[in-house]
Order: structure tokens, then C-alpha cells, then sequence
């Protein structure tokens, strides 16, 4: 245990090195938006609370300690009418948890303008999509530590032009032995940069200063790299009440992103019976603020356990995002 304790340390030294010597705009901003709608109502605090199929989204160890195959579907309405779609399946298998999981940033269809057609009567379309598709595991090392790994395909397209990449998360938590406190860090989107290339960046150029070349010669714009949005997050969790039906736990985390300052998201959550849940959190991210949330589980026939969450993030110069959820575990 003293040499996992050790190896947490060493990450919690070493990684906000790696994040601020990459300090810049990164791409692929829709990784951070999470998924599910407890951890959102909660101000994203929910490295060390993590739990279900919407730990694969924060903190893969937080998989380790589902006991029963849960599905899980959330849709948001995001800005400029972008839909954000996540689902995941996890399943307990091979000595820990094995999960899957798809996320999509969609523009639905976008009407084409032209320097000459600039009131978009082109009749024609385009779409740009973002997809992210993760394979995860988790087991509980000890009684008290939790590790998780989630391996991530990447793809970004707009229109004809792409770019592919991949990403590992990484996470854990440890019982820190003081009633139900809990300690969680995870690092997220950890991978090469990416690049477009594709249809629309390839052109033909010829050479007229040599007259003995007749025919125009392949020719494609390079695109300039740029790095994944990494993101190292550590947290505590704690249950400030828990007697007979009710439970009030709160949240704290830490965020340093190698995009933006160094953040503290917070959050509150109120269970009652394990079957009825209220949230409240706060984000420091830029132009966010308040988020909210409510939450139900009913036990259906056969031992099936429904749940349906919804989640409410406030935006200071955008709309506020909606989020519904849907999560089938048997």
C-alpha cells in the first residue's frame, strides 16, 4: 500500500508539469464536457465520487466497483444547436470491470455559404462531428484502492477534411480511513497531437516556369498540430450525514488543464432513501457558474434498477446547457 501511496504522490508532482509545459489552445474541447448528469449537477466535482458508467466520462476507477451490467444513455442540447450524445456498457468480467463507450459532438446538417453565395442558397450541406469511442477497465486493487484505464479513439471531421488520434484516462481512488472520506485523482486525455488532413486540403498546382511538365502535380495544405485537452484532476469526497434514509455527501476537486488556470469545482449531493437525489454545484471555469440537478431510482421487475437524472449548467455569454439521462442496470 506505502507503494501505491508513493505512485499517487509522484502523480500529483509530476503531471501539472507536463500540463504547464503545453500551455496553449488545445483541440477537441468536447473530451472535457463529461457525461451523464450527476457528475454535471454536481460542478463536475466527481473524481473522488465517481461511480457507474459515468466514471468511464471523469474517473475510470470508479468502474471498479459496479457489482451488476449497467447501460447508460445522456443527451444534451449543446450550443448552436450541437447535440452531445454519450452511451456506455460495463460489466463485471476478467477480475475487475470491463466497460465501452461512445461519445458524439454533432452539428447536425450545416448549410454551405460561398464568397459568392453568402446567404447560404447553395442548396447544399456539410456536418461537423466529433466522436470519441473508449474501451475501459477497472478493479479494486485492495479493500481501499481502486484503479482504472480507459484506451480512447478520436475522430474530428468537418465537412471532408478529418483528424484521427487516440488518448488514454487514468484514474483512481483510495479510502483515505477517516469515516468515508475519499481521495480521487484521474488524468485525462493523455495522447499525441492531432492533425487534419482530407479531400478539401488537397489541390493540384502546376509548374510554368519548366515547359516540358504538361501535367498539374498533387499538391495538399499541411495542417497545423495541436495537442488534446489534458486534464489532471484530483478530489476528496465526503459524506457529511448519512443516518437511516438520508445522505448528504460533498465534493471538492482540484482541475489543472494545460489549456486554462488552475480551477476548484465543488458540489452537494442529497439522497434520500438511495432513491431520490437533489445537486448543487459550482464550476470555475471560464464563463460557467452553477450547475443543478435532480435524480430518481425505481426498481423495476426481475430486480432491474432504473434511473433518469437530469442536470442544469449555467453559462455566463451562452445558453445554459440541459442534460438528460437514462441508466438500466440488472
Amino acid at each position: 500500500m506505502n507503494r501505491i501511496l508513493i505512485a499517487v504522490l509522484a502523480l500529483l508532482v509530476c503531471v501539472p508539469l507536463v500540463a504547464q509545459a503545453r500551455l496553449g489552445g488545445s483541440g477537441a474541447q468536447f473530451l472535457v464536457l463529461g457525461g451523464g448528469c450527476r457528475s454535471v449537477g454536481m460542478g463536475g466535482a466527481y473524481v473522488a465520487m465517481a461511480e457507474g458508467t459515468d466514471a468511464i466520462y471523469f474517473n475510470p476507477a470508479g468502474l471498479g466497483h459496479l457489482d451488476a451490467p449497467t447501460f447508460s444513455f445522456s443527451h444534451g442540447e449543446v450550443f448552436a444547436d450541437i447535440n452531445l450524445e454519450n452511451v456506455a456498457f460495463a460489466t463485471p468480467a476478467l477480475g475487475g470491470v470491463v466497460g465501452v463507450s461512445g461519445v458524439g459532438f454533432l452539428s447536425g446538417e450545416i448549410t454551405r455559404t460561398t464568397f459568392e453565395d453568402q446567404e447560404g442558397e447553395t442548396g447544399e450541406t456539410f456536418s461537423a462531428n466529433d466522436f470519441a469511442f473508449g474501451l475501459s477497465y477497472a478493479r479494486m486493487m485492495t479493500d481501499k484502492f481502486t484503479a482504472g484505464l480507459t484506451f480512447k479513439f478520436i475522430n474530428q471531421n468537418i465537412d471532408k477534411v478529418s483528424a484521427n488520434g487516440w488518448a488514454f484516462d487514468v484514474g483512481g481512488t483510495y479510502m483515505m480511513g477517516m469515516g468515508n472520506l475519499r481521495l480521487g485523482f484521474a488524468i485525462r486525455n493523455f495522447g499525441p497531437d492531432l492533425s487534419y488532413s482530407g479531400e478539401d486540403l488537397e489541390f493540384d498546382t502546376g509548374l510554368p516556369e519548366y515547359e516540358e511538365v504538361e501535367e498539374d502535380i498533387p499538391a495538399a495544405y499541411k495542417s497545423e498540430a495541436y495537442p488534446m485537452p489534458l486534464i489532471f484532476q484530483v478530489g476528496l469526497a465526503y459524506d457529511l450525514l448519512y443516518s437511516g434514509p438520508n445522505r448528504f455527501t460533498a465534493v471538492l476537486d482540484g482541475i489543472h488543464p494545460n489549456d486554462q488556470d488552475e480551477t476548484f469545482n465543488m458540489g452537494l449531493e442529497y439522497g434520500f432513501n438511495d432513491s431520490y437525489f437533489a445537486r448543487v454545484g459550482y464550476t470555475g471555469r471560464s464563463s460557467m457558474g452553477f450547475t443543478a440537478g435532480l435524480g430518481a431510482r425505481v426498481t423495476l421487475g426481475g430486480g432491474v434498477l432504473a434511473g433518469i437524472d437530469y442536470s442544469y449548467e449555467d453559462h455566463e455569454y451562452l445558453d445554459a446547457i440541459q442534460r438528460f439521462s437514462l441508466t438500466v442496470s440488472y
